[in-house]
């Protein structure tokens, strides 16, 4: 059973905004093979987890509501009534920022009420209230910008516990923020340079510490679904700059650097260091992103991306290396005719040196009607990726008549090891 329903104008006027999206799936055998890595799958599926949801907002100029409800079920299960939290549900309402008497001085205001139940073990019930207030201006004949924030975060927990001793929890913290930054603009005789340079320093104040809490420095992990975070002192440096072309105004590189010092004690701890360049040319873009560890001295993170794209074919191509995991990701394709696109796609592990995904597609996009055929060949979910793990390969359809409905169908046509 799956019910799909999206509406954007329901309680709609002229000055408001709503929309409510339902997305609930009910089954018995999720046949996760077949269903994983395909880009057509309409459940949401993560460590064998079906996620059925509610969702509504609604936005006015001053106000911005919203409510989620969330319910997860473990297809390796029977019943996991007793085991995971339901989300049921979440609401936060926020308001947007204000003056404070022609002073100058803006507020805003964040309320969070969240619900997590479970028939076994710990729930609760948990409120979280956010009031910022901040001062801007400027020195130096406007070359500095600086920002004066005062942000006070309460947080409350009640627990919902019948075999356990667990306190209820309120933690209230005001954070003091001085935010520094300029804004230059160099022209030259072809470019334009524009830089931006900004400083951000932050030293919280715990208000209130109250009950059992779970920060990162917690061991008991009953609690750890209801955990809060506890801001450290900081100090964030961030630059941004671009160079622009000086007749048309297009970006040509851009570059982002961003470094926090954080302080657990009088001695501060650099955290680590974010770098991103992006080339932009005629036809795509080559960006480059690197996160560096500066205690172990070694590059944790890097992501290396070509997007290139000229009238109708278009290639992609991504390198990711991180702790866990290298993979490359392909995507080519040719849009001819007007209405027909072929694409091929690939991701490939190097650390195992296997491919996951292969998959050949072919669309027809006319203006009453609509045909997608892709053929797939996929790592299915297995406990090894070796020669021995199970691959497939499955042919899809999707029909669509434009705008009556759609028919999708699947075929397995091969499995082996």
């Amino acid at each position: 059973m799956d019910i799909e329903y999206s509406n954007t104008k329901l309680l709609s006027s002229a000055n408001t905004q709503d929309g409510l999206k339902v997305s609930l799936h009910g089954l018995n055998d999720i046949d996760y093979k077949n269903l994983e890595n395909t880009d057509d799958n309409i459940y949401t599926i993560s460590n064998n987890i079906i996620t059925s949801e509610i969702n509504y907002f609604y936005n006015t100029n001053n106000y911005f509501g919203s409510t989620e409800f969330k319910y997860f079920k473990d297809a390796k299960v029977t019943s996991n009534q007793d085991t995971i939290l339901q989300q049921l549900p979440e609401i936060s309402l926020h308001s947007y920022s204000k003056e404070i008497l022609n002073s100058g001085i803006l507020y805003s205001g964040d309320l969070t009420y969240k619900n997590d139940y479970r028939n076994t073990g710990v729930s609760a019930n948990s409120y979280n209230v956010s009031v910022p207030f901040s001062y801007n201006f400027t020195v130096l004949n406007d070359f500095i910008n600086i920002k004066l924030q005062e942000q006070i975060t309460s947080s409350f927990i009640n627990y919902n516990n019948d075999n356990t001793d667990y306190s209820n929890a309120s933690f209230i913290e005001n954070k003091h923020i001085i935010n520094i930054s300029t804004d230059l603009i160099k022209p030259y005789k072809d470019y334009l340079h524009a830089f931006n340079l900004q400083s951000t320093i932050t030293i919280p104040n715990t208000v209130k510490q109250k009950g059992d809490i779970y920060f990162t420095t917690s061991d008991d992990t009953d609690l750890k679904p209801f955990a809060l975070t506890k801001t450290k002192k900081n100090v964030n440096f961030s630059l941004n700059q671009s160079l622009f072309d000086k007749d048309s105004l297009k970006e040509i590189i851009n570059h982002k650097l961003d470094q926090s010092i954080l302080y657990e004690d009088i001695s501060g701890k650099l955290s680590d260091l974010r770098n991103e360049l992006t080339y932009y040319y005629t036809y795509g873009q080559i960006s480059s992103k690197i996160t560096y560890d500066h205690q172990d001295e070694t590059i944790t993170a890097s992501t290396t991306s070509i997007r290139y794209k000229e009238d109708h074919f278009f290639f992609n191509l991504d390198h990711t290396d991180t702790e866990n995991a290298e993979a490359i990701n392909l995507s080519i394709g040719n849009k001819f005719n007007r209405y027909y696109t072929i694409k091929y796609k690939e991701n490939y592990n190097l650390d195992e040196s296997i491919s996951n995904i292969k998959e050949y597609s072919l669309n027809i996009d006319k203006r009453c009607w609509g045909l997608n055929i892709k053929l797939a060949n996929n790592l299915v979910a297995a406990p090894t990726t070796t020669d021995s793990a199970i691959r497939q390969n499955i042919i899809y359809f999707l029909f669509t008549m434009k705008p009556i409905g759609q028919f999708q169908q699947q075929y397995e046509l091969k499995e082996n090891n």
